[in-house]
């Protein structure tokens, strides 16, 4: 099946020679030096192809094709991150099995997001069925079949009124938009770790939304939230983030330090390593963090009657956090070798079509 990305404009990374480089340095039309090469392209990931395509809108006002171009240095090396205009182009997402929908690529580009990028809004990304027949030889796609695609994905006519906004959904930068797919392709084929990303971007989403940035608590470490309804949303949070590590787990966390140790273990994720604090200068190993957010979430699980001190700190909400993200950051290097944080690796395969 064939899928339509809104919201990341599609941005490749080629191999450019000297005289399409200098080409690229002028602004009579310097996208036409390698707009056909561009099209033709394919980036290949284990579970879905990715292809540049270009988007008509309806108001005709942004349908111009520009092109950007970093490390056009002579010194520079040759790799040079390409893109199509922001405003129109997109891609087109082809799996290579029919085990994943729409539903389950909009997760994992959502949870890695969140991860990577720390965006939670679901407004940034949305998702069309395409058929191939719609996206022309030169992958263009006319905003009328575009239009037809949305009415069918929603059950309307095809002649129905397509808001706008389907244009428009929010754009991110060059290189992470290819890093968000190279560790989305890992995570939509592991449901262990899609259940935990996708729990850490609950809980990120309620902080972000509900909560707030650790920069309006940094007064005090033992900080607590001034209202009941505040509490709540701190502890779901946290629970959250209990979850993730449940997830990568495998089930409810041992009594055992040395079995809890040992199963991370399995996932080549070493619990020894430091994980920094939020708020204090001092360092504190993995699992001595695990099994302290294993013992708060156990006393304020919302199962008893006791609810005197209850509410949990803003530091214990944001170090959690953080051993959250890092736990994940560990099992994904772990366990496929990439690191979230590294820069995109710009020489995986790119076909020609």
């Amino acid at each position: 099946m064939d899928y339509l990305i809104l919201g990341l404009p599609a941005e490749f990374i080629f191999e450019l020679g000297e005289v399409e480089t200098e080409k690229l340095t002028g602004y009579d039309k310097p996208h036409m030096a390698i707009f056909p090469s561009y099209l033709s392209s394919k980036r290949n990931y284990n579970n879905f192809h990715l292809k540049p395509v270009i988007l008509e809108r309806p108001d005709d006002k942004h349908n111009g094709v520009s092109v950007c171009c970093i490390g056009k240095s002579k010194n520079a090396p040759s790799l040079n991150v390409i893109g199509l205009s922001y405003t129109n182009s997109r891609y087109m997402l082809t799996t290579k099995t029919g085990a994943f929908n729409r539903f389950s690529i909009i997760d994992s580009l959502n949870a890695t997001m969140a991860i990577i990028l720390g965006v939670t809004d679901s407004g940034n990304i949305n998702i069309v069925d395409i058929t191939k027949t719609s996206v022309t030889e030169g992958r263009f796609l006319p905003s009328i079949d575009l239009r037809k695609c949305v009415a069918k994905q929603a059950g309307l006519p095809a002649n129905a009124y397509i808001d706008e906004s389907t244009w428009n959904y929010q754009s991110f930068g060059l290189e992470y938009n290819l890093k968000v797919f190279e560790v989305a392709d890992l995570i939509i084929g592991d449901t262990k770790l899609l259940y935990a990303s996708i729990f850490y971007r609950e809980a990120a989403l309620c902080i972000n939304e509900e909560i707030g940035s650790p920069d309006d608590y940094m007064n005090s470490e033992n900080e607590k939230p001034l209202t009941i309804s505040e509490a709540v949303k701190l502890e779901g949070a946290l629970h959250g983030f209990y979850k993730v590590l449940e997830a990568i787990y495998g089930g409810v966390l041992a009594t055992k330090e040395d079995k809890i140790r040992r199963t991370f273990k399995s996932n080549n994720v070493d619990l020894n390593q430091i994980a920094q604090n939020f708020f204090a200068e001092h360092e504190e190993k993995a699992i001595d963090k695990v099994i302290r957010l294993r013992t708060l979430r156990n006393e304020r699980a919302a199962h008893g009657g006791h609810f005197e001190n209850r509410a949990s700190t803003y530091a214990e909400l944001y170090d959690n956090q953080q051993l959250a993200l890092s736990i994940l950051r560990w099992t994904i290097k772990g366990r496929y070798g990439v690191d979230i944080y590294e820069q995109f690796n710009a020489y995986l395969l790119i076909d020609k079509q």
